[in-house]
């Protein structure tokens, strides 16, 4: 089944929100095991165990409303966010 339009906007917007989420995860992560201060390693890590529930969520939103994540809306936590976001824009032109 061919997604509408306005069904495709909003799971772009979605994914992207997606992809910031886990950019922050991953930002939050390193800098937890970066920290030289036990207290900023305590931080990081709360920081990026809420962010974790959040991805989490925002991923269960997007297959509860557009059904299935497809191949090309998954994002790779390993990819860098410029990349992310370059893939996702290239995307985007392709089809219109």
């Amino acid at each position: 089944m061919r997604k509408s339009a306005q069904e495709r906007t909003g799971l772009d917007l979605l994914s992207l929100y997606l992809v910031f989420l886990r950019a922050l995860y991953n930002l939050h992560q390193n800098n937890h095991w970066e920290a030289e201060d036990y207290g900023h390693h305590l931080l990081f890590q709360r920081i990026y165990e809420s962010v974790k529930e959040m991805v989490d969520e925002a991923a269960e939103k997007i297959v509860g409303l557009f059904g299935k994540i497809t191949k090309q809306d998954k994002i790779s936590s390993n990819q860098p966010v410029s990349l992310m976001l370059r893939n996702m824009r290239e995307q985007k032109s392709r089809k219109d």
